[in-house]
């Protein structure tokens, strides 16, 4: 027997679907998991996007497990709701959703349903699509910057080199415009001006990699000033220098070979991609003398994990790896060019650039994640060792 289901949350449809006779309930297939599913679903899009609450999303959705008196670990409460969603019939779900589009479908409630029933049901629809429809806009925006992040890393890379890659290689140089692409198609059902945006690509590109940009030179300024100082003269060079190629490459390449080899000596590379990742023969090579070392590879994917087990590869790792060892080859390349470099090779400088911030975003935001606060400190003080206090360093 169906169970008057009590919504908990903030969707509208599901209060009515709650409020609908059991016998229509039941010719409709509508259980107390299909209501939950939708009450849930709402409810977290609600919760996650309102402009109005100013708190940090982790905290957002320790009020939306509290709202639903959901368990926050996973103990037999949060089996127990798997076991409530997963018992809904997922044959009918698309049917009775689909027809809620559909004319047909409305039709066919009309003729179910009172007059009243079914007008509350459709306003209680639309007011459930705009927050979800909002709610997706606004999940597109914020995974624009991880977008270009990814187009960046794959920027320097050749389509042999991104086939390579396949599980990248479908969004390859396009990830950010495919969200863009669905955010405008999107817009079209959402009148919300909190999530309109009318810039074009190149416009929303420019914005965002000025923005990363300037995250990722605070990020090493934090980490390094002398590394700050690499990276910065190259920018630098591209706009004033008389012979901006190869300065800025030369800093480039210098930046990436200061930051892998005082992050990780190569003793402990070796260890590491000896643990982790030993079949890999691009990561180390054999001397004429007979000692293996590190490859510029081995070393920036132990950079990229942190040093940490590496307990799966991941693709967008890979492709941030691939990306940074590529820009260095090409600058290794670029940094003999003469002083009468034209704007290409700038441009080839500039997409190198971005190569590498992109690679930094993805190690140091996402690749160092499963490490603890002590691990991340020590990578830090091996780049920028910490020097006691000038009065404390003994007797004299």
């Amino acid at each position: 027997m169906i169970q008057a289901y009590e919504p908990l949350g903030r969707s509208a449809l599901a209060r009515q679907l709650a409020e609908l006779p059991q016998g229509l309930r039941a010719t409709l297939d509508l259980t107390d998991a299909a209501i939950l599913l939708v009450d849930l679903s709402v409810s977290l899009a609600a919760v996650l996007t309102d402009q109005n609450d100013e708190r940090p999303w982790q905290d957002r959705l320790t009020a939306f497990i509290a709202e639903f008196s959901l368990p926050p670990g996973g103990d037999d409460g949060i089996e127990q709701l798997g076991a409530t969603i997963a018992s809904v019939n997922t044959d009918r779900i698309p049917l009775w959703m689909s027809e809620l589009g559909t004319s047909a479908g409305h039709e066919r409630l009309r003729q179910l349903l009172n007059e009243d029933h079914y007008d509350r049901l459709r306003l209680a629809l639309q007011d459930d699509l705009a927050t979800v429809v909002g709610a997706i806009r606004r999940a597109l925006q914020f995974g624009m910057p991880f977008a270009l992040t990814l187009d960046n890393s794959v920027a320097p890379l050749s389509q042999a080199q991104l086939a390579q890659l396949p599980q990248v290689n479908e969004f390859a140089g396009s990830a950010l415009a495919i969200l863009v692409e669905l955010h405008d198609d999107i817009g079209r059902h959402d009148p919300s001006p909190e999530t309109a945006d009318d810039r074009s690509l190149a416009e929303l590109t420019a914005d965002l990699q000025q923005r990363q940009s300037a995250g990722v030179r605070a990020m090493v300024l934090e980490l390094s000033a002398m590394l700050s100082r690499k990276l910065q003269g190259a920018r630098d060079a591209m706009a004033h220098s008389a012979d901006p190629v190869s300065q800025a490459a030369n800093s480039l390449i210098e930046f990436i070979d200061r930051l892998l080899r005082q992050a990780f000596d190569e003793q402990t590379v070796l260890a590491w991609i000896n643990q982790n990742c030993r079949s890999d023969a691009e990561l180390t090579y054999t001397t004429s003398s007979g000692t293996v070392r590190p490859t510029k590879r081995g070393e920036a994917m132990c950079f990229m994990y942190g040093g940490g087990p590496l307990r799966m590869r991941s693709p967008l790792h890979e492709a941030a790896v691939a990306g940074l060892i590529v820009a260095r080859t090409a600058l290794q390349r670029l940094k003999h060019a003469d002083e009468l470099s034209g704007s290409s090779e700038i441009e080839q400088v500039s997409i190198h650039l971005n190569a590498i911030e992109a690679y930094l975003v993805i190690a140091m935001k996402i690749g160092w994640l499963a490490l603890d606060e002590a691990e991340v400190r020590e990578i830090r003080e091996r780049i920028t060792p910490v020097r006691p206090d000038a009065d404390s360093g003994g007797s004299g």
